[in-house]
């Protein structure tokens, strides 16, 4: 199977209605970040060499360079793409290093209360993209990507938890057999 390396735009947003299943004939990558989101029906992304299954509320966060494609039943999703050089333009180092964080996880899922914000988020980005507001757009893809950094650090804090009560619960286990 091929792998094409798809030329992009500084900054892009599209909006997409599958009305039938749709898997993608190729694999690719670009020189992008990528947020593929799920608005509604189910996906499956293919990134590197993991597979993951995607519905409403997922997003998928993929860092330039990243090898993915994606199949799946009838589906709308949302696709951002920008680059470094776009976020240059309106912010400094230190805070686009904070903004691309999120992209240190591959996907993120949010809540129904909490996605009605990413759509929130998403309808401003593609009005301000269709007005030629570029500015005001950084800032509303920044409060995007920093809201997923936050959906992110949750969830490093939860499975933290998790293998923190895991422990407590097998010492626990073996203090009783011991007993």
């Amino acid at each position: 199977m091929d792998i094409i390396n798809e030329e992009v735009k500084e900054f892009t947003i599209e909006r997409l209605k599958r009305s039938q299943d749709y898997e993608m004939s190729y694999f690719h990558y670009h020189s992008c970040y990528e947020l593929f989101i799920i608005l509604s029906g189910e996906r499956k992304m293919i990134l590197q060499d993991k597979i993951y299954q995607g519905c409403a509320g997922n997003v998928f966060l993929i860092p330039p360079q990243y090898i993915h494609r994606t199949s799946g039943a009838e589906n709308i999703r949302v696709l951002i793409q920008f680059t470094e050089e776009y976020l240059r333009k309106y912010f400094s180092q230190y805070m686009i290093n904070k903004m691309l964080k999120c992209f240190d996880i591959f996907t993120v899922n949010v809540s129904n209360g909490e996605f009605e914000k990413v759509i929130d988020f998403i309808s401003q980005i593609e009005t301000l993209n269709k007005d030629g507001n570029e500015e005001i757009m950084s800032i509303k893809l920044a409060e995007l990507l920093f809201f997923l950094c936050e959906r992110m650090d949750y969830i490093s804090l939860l499975s933290e938890m998790r293998r923190k009560n895991l422990g407590i619960a097998k010492s626990n286990i073996s203090d009783r057999r011991n007993s």
